[in-house]
């Protein structure tokens, strides 16, 4: 089978590419694992050699929960679905609508212009892990003006003998990472849990003194791992496993705050003072980056007083409501999208599943996701999964094939791959052109 390219690109990809999962198709592609291994790995994967394989399928999985069941996720694919709908009809009057869907898609990763790399210097040993601080910048316009109205939090790394390292953008790709990456822990953490009494000590001290030291201070990563070096450095934890566990919950609860509560967070005067009005903005923006760095920075004198991570301290410690209270704002708010959803045109039989399954995913995981397992809620109801042996028949579309299609249900694995990528094509096309 050919390689099947990523058709959106929403969503990270951790080390190399040995599995991605595609926001544009809802799919996730396994390009190291034939079908019949993962039937085999699913049924045992507590083995030394099944469990690296199940980790990462579970990345994959966890990329497509936050993407149908977090409220910033279900955005999203609403805002997909009319894109692709107005560029089949020919909607010329709201094209503007897919410039703005493609905006948002660009903000995932912040573009490169907006990452330093100074200097390279790896960290093998604890006493040599890295310093931080945090600086606010500011976006430039599409027409290459410097907006401040826009602004964005970064975080610089240092080295343990001050030497500068880079400065990363706090972006979306660091939260839904870090969530993939706890996933990745939680299941490591189940692995290590079977094996003996004797083994239990020396697996759990070089998972995290070794594997997990590696994985976090990796310039090459550090896009992804920002989120949770803050976490911790905010928060104070030493543990590794703990870190990815709390900074994965806030990760997810910010994803989840609807816009109208995330303008009500206070800001401390005594740590923002310089940053000014760029903090009213980040909050007025919905930046996402930044709410999860205010919302550490908030609850961060309690927990190190408690040492315990509680939800309804961190929603207290940034003047939010009660957490049934926010779930049924996000539900109702849910709601609304899916309703929108049915007034589309076209495509809303491949969408609206998705949009309905992650409600449901929602509504059990909480706005945390810690009510219960990802696995248990995904029972029955995984994505599409492609396997490097998947039959995928590859079929390239004229416009004038693409733009009568009515209307776009019942399609096969390879139908919905080809018809993405070409709605993609022709997505990303106008938003090329604009201004040209």
């Amino acid at each position: 089978m050919p390689r099947l390219k990523q058709i959106g690109k929403l969503f990270p990809t951790l080390k190399r590419v040995v599995a991605s999962y595609d926001p544009a198709t809802f799919y996730i592609y396994l390009e190291d694992i034939a079908e019949a291994d993962l039937l085999k790995i699913r049924a045992n994967p507590f083995t030394s050699a099944n469990i690296e394989h199940i980790k990462t399928l579970f990345h994959e999985i966890r990329h497509y929960v936050d993407h149908v069941a977090t409220l910033w996720g279900q955005r999203l694919i609403l805002e997909y679905l009319k894109s692709a709908n107005i560029r089949l009809q020919g909607d010329i009057a709201n094209f503007k609508t897919i410039i703005k869907y493609k905006n948002q898609e660009n903000q995932l990763f912040y573009a490169d212009y907006y990452t330093e790399e100074y200097n390279y210097t790896p960290v093998d040993r604890m006493d040599r892990r890295w310093q931080w601080t945090t600086t606010s910048g500011i976006k430039f316009d599409a027409q290459g003006i410097s907006d401040e109205t826009q602004p964005i939090p970064f975080v610089h790394f240092k080295s343990f003998d001050n030497v500068p390292l880079m400065r990363m953008p706090i972006s979306i790709a660091s939260l839904l990472e870090t969530n993939s990456t706890s996933e990745e822990v939680k299941w490591h953490m189940a692995y290590i849990s079977q094996l003996s009494e004797t083994e239990q000590p020396f697996q759990v001290k070089y998972y995290g003194n070794e594997t997990l030291l590696k994985l976090l201070y990796n310039q090459d990563l550090a896009l992804y791992n920002v989120a949770v070096h803050l976490a911790a450095n905010i928060l104070h934890i030493s543990d590794f496993i703990e870190a990815f566990h709390i900074s994965s919950a806030i990760a997810t609860l910010t994803l989840n705050l609807p816009n109208n509560l995330v303008k009500n967070i206070p800001v401390k005067d005594e740590k923002f003072k310089a940053w000014g009005k760029r903090c009213q903005s980040m909050l007025d923006n919905n930046e996402h980056g930044f709410i999860y760095f205010l919302l550490l920075e908030n609850y961060a004198p309690i927990y190190r007083q408690s040492k315990k991570f509680d939800i309804a301290e961190l929603l207290r410690s940034s003047n939010l409501p009660d957490e049934n209270t926010i779930t049924e704002q996000v539900l109702s708010e849910i709601d609304i999208i899916i309703a929108e959803a049915y007034q589309q045109p076209n495509l809303k039989e491949v969408f609206i599943p998705h949009l309905e399954n992650g409600r449901g995913f929602f509504k059990d995981l909480g706005i945390c996701f810690k009510n219960t397992f990802v696995e248990k809620v995904i029972l029955g109801k995984t994505p599409t999964t492609i396997c490097n042996d998947t039959d995928v028949e590859m079929k390239s579309y004229r416009d004038a094939e693409l733009f009568t299609l009515r209307p776009i249900k019942g399609l096969s694995i390879s139908e919905w791959y080809n018809i993405s990528a070409a709605i993609n094509t022709k997505l990303t096309q106008l938003y090329e052109v604009r201004g040209v």
